[in-house]
C-alpha cells in the first residue's frame, strides 16, 4: 500500500501504466557498429570485413564510420561523406563516382606501381597483376594484388614444374601409400588442390573413365573446412580420365570401403573420395604438409601441391598438347591466362597426340603405364 495514495502499487499499473506499454520486440536489437578505418589506395575502406568505396580525396586518411543492420554511414571530421548499403562479409559496395573518372597518369600512379612490384618478382607475377589490373575499373583488384604480393614473399616467386624425371622418382616414392591417388590424379588431370579434395564419388564415372569437377573445398576464416563453388564458372569442366588414375583410383576406394566397414557408425561419410581415414574431409592444410614431406623424402626439397598443376601444364605442352586442350584440362576459359601465368612453362605446339605422351611419361603407376593424359576434354561454360 503506498503510503500517500493508499493505493495498490499492482493496482495503479494495471489501470494507468500497463495500458500504455508498447508491444515487446519481436527481434532483437543490432547494436550498430562504430569503427575508425584509413581510406585504402583502392578507395576503400574495411568495415566488418565488407568493402565500401570512399572519395579518392579522403586516401591515406581515417574516417568514422556508423554500421547499422541496414546502412552504412561514414563520416570524415564529423561530415556525412558516404552511404553504403550494409553488405555481408566478403562483398563490396562501389560507387563509380569515387573512383577517377579517367585513367589519367595521376590516378594511374599508384597502378603503375603495383604493376611494377609485380613485375620485379618475375614475368609470370607481372603478368598476372596486369591480367587482374586490366578492367574498366582497376583500382577494385588492387586488394588482390597485394594479396598476391603477399604470398609472393610468404612462398617465393619463382614458379616450379618438376621434371619428368622428378614426377616418375615422386610417384614411384608415393606407389602404396595414402598419398598415391592424390598425386596421380593431380598430376595427370592438373586438378588444383581444393578441386581435389573437394572431389565426390558421384561426379566419378571409372568404369566410362570420367569425371566432373564442379566444386572445392575450402578453408573459411582461416578455420573452418568448407565445400564451395569453384574458382570461376570456366573450372567446371568434364574430364577424360587416363588409365593409370582408373586403377589408382579403384584401389583408392577399395581401401576406403575397408576402413569404412572396419569403424561401421563411427565412419562419417562425407561422400567424397579423398577422406581422412574416419571419413572426414582432408584439411587443405593438413595435405600441404604431407604432400611437402613426400617431396622431401625423395630428395626434391619442399614443394606445394598445386606445383602438381604447374607440372601437368608443363608436361602437357612438353608432350605436344595444343594450348587450347591444355586451357581445357586446368579449367582456364582462355589460353589467355595459360600463357601469362605458365608462359615460363608452356611451349606452344601444332599437334599432339596420346602416343606422345605415353612415350614422355614411361613407368608404372598402380601396375599401368604412367600416362599424363586428357587432350579428350570437354569444357562446361
Amino acid at each position: 500500500m503506498h503510503g500517500t495514495t493508499q493505493a495498490r502499487p499492482a493496482e495503479v499499473f494495471a489501470s494507468e501504466e500497463q495500458p500504455r506499454l508498447l508491444p515487446a520486440p519481436t527481434e532483437l536489437y543490432d547494436l550498430p557498429i562504430y569503427a575508425t578505418p584509413k581510406v585504402h589506395r583502392d578507395h576503400h575502406i574495411e568495415v566488418a570485413k565488407a568493402l565500401y568505396s570512399v572519395p579518392g580525396r579522403l586516401i591515406g586518411q581515417r574516417v568514422e564510420v556508423r554500421a547499422d543492420p541496414s546502412m552504412v554511414r561514414i563520416f570524415h571530421r564529423g561530415q556525412l561523406v558516404k552511404i553504403h548499403p550494409r553488405q555481408a562479409p566478403g562483398r563490396r559496395s562501389t560507387d563509380p563516382h569515387d573512383l577517377p573518372a579517367q585513367k589519367s597518369a595521376y590516378a594511374m600512379r599508384d597502378l603503375d606501381r603495383l604493376r611494377r612490384m609485380a613485375t620485379e618478382q618475375g614475368d609470370a607475377i607481372g603478368a598476372y597483376a596486369t591480367a587482374l589490373l586490366d578492367i574498366p575499373l582497376p583500382w577494385t583488384k588492387m586488394r588482390q594484388v597485394y594479396a598476391l604480393l603477399g604470398l609472393v614473399k610468404k612462398w617465393g616467386a619463382e614458379g616450379r614444374s618438376l621434371t619428368l624425371v622428378q614426377a616418375r622418382a615422386l610417384l614411384d616414392a608415393v606407389r602404396g601409400e595414402r598419398l598415391e591417388a592424390p598425386c596421380v590424379t593431380m598430376l595427370m588431370l592438373g586438378l588444383r588442390p581444393g578441386e581435389l579434395l573437394g572431389l565426390p564419388w558421384q561426379a566419378v564415372d571409372l568404369d566410362a573413365a570420367t569425371m566432373s569437377i564442379h566444386q572445392a573445398l575450402k578453408v573459411e576464416r582461416g578455420t573452418k573446412v568448407v565445400l564451395g563453388p569453384l574458382k570461376t564458372k570456366g573450372s567446371r569442366r568434364s574430364l577424360a580420365v587416363p588409365e593409370p588414375v582408373v586403377d589408382v583410383l579403384r584401389a583408392h576406394r577399395a581401401r576406403q570401403r575397408r576402413e569404412r566397414l572396419a569403424l561401421g557408425p563411427a565412419w562419417h561419410d562425407s561422400g567424397l573420395v579423398f577422406t581422412t581415414t574416419i571419413g572426414t574431409p582432408i584439411d587443405p592444410r593438413n595435405f600441404r604438409r604431407a604432400f611437402g614431406r613426400a617431396t622431401e623424402r625423395v630428395g626434391l626439397g619442399h614443394w606445394h601441391p598445386h606445383e602438381l598443376r604447374h607440372s601437368a601444364v608443363s608436361l602437357l605442352s612438353a608432350a605436344g598438347v595444343r594450348l587450347e586442350d591444355v586451357a581445357d584440362v586446368v579449367g582456364h576459359s582462355t589460353t589467355r591466362m595459360t600463357q601469362q601465368v605458365y608462359r615460363h612453362q608452356v611451349t606452344p605446339t601444332v599437334s599432339a597426340g596420346r602416343a606422345a605422351m605415353e612415350t614422355m611419361f614411361g613407368g608404372q603407376v598402380g601396375g599401368q603405364l604412367a600416362v599424363i593424359g586428357g587432350t579428350e576434354t570437354t569444357h562446361e561454360d
